[in-house]
């Protein structure tokens, strides 16, 4: 989970609705799509506001800015040895898990893989 307050137009009210709404990292919010977007704009009364403050641009450029110790550091994941930032499923939906995050289970590579998800 990332302080998503370190964005300029998130206050501590919105980082707390957009982690409400999934999305609790710099990266998530970086690789949004525009139809997640809209979806979230819509869902939270945003008014325009991630593209109007370029929140998914703020991200990335806050992502970049980390130090290569923190972007390299492996976590485990359902036991097993990961890469610094990983985008896992719970369903069909997507979370992105950054250093020192607890992964609960439940979450798969894709939603595809997903234990729960009918074929």
């Amino acid at each position: 989970m990332d302080d998503l307050t370190k964005i300029k137009g998130i206050g501590d009210a919105l980082a707390k609705n957009l982690s409400g709404a999934g999305v609790s990292s710099f990266q998530e919010l970086a690789d949004m799509s525009d139809s997640r977007v809209e979806l979230l704009d819509a869902e939270l009364n945003l008014k325009g506001r991630v593209d109007r403050f370029e929140y998914r641009e703020q991200a990335a450029a806050l992502i970049d800015s980390e130090p290569e110790s923190v972007k390299a550091a492996p976590k485990l994941v359902n036991g097993k040895i990961c890469e610094a930032r990983v985008t896992l499923y719970q369903g069909s939906t997507p979370k992105t898990f950054s250093v020192g995050d607890e992964i609960p289970s439940g979450y798969a590579d894709s939603p595809e893989d997903h234990p729960h998800e009918e074929r």
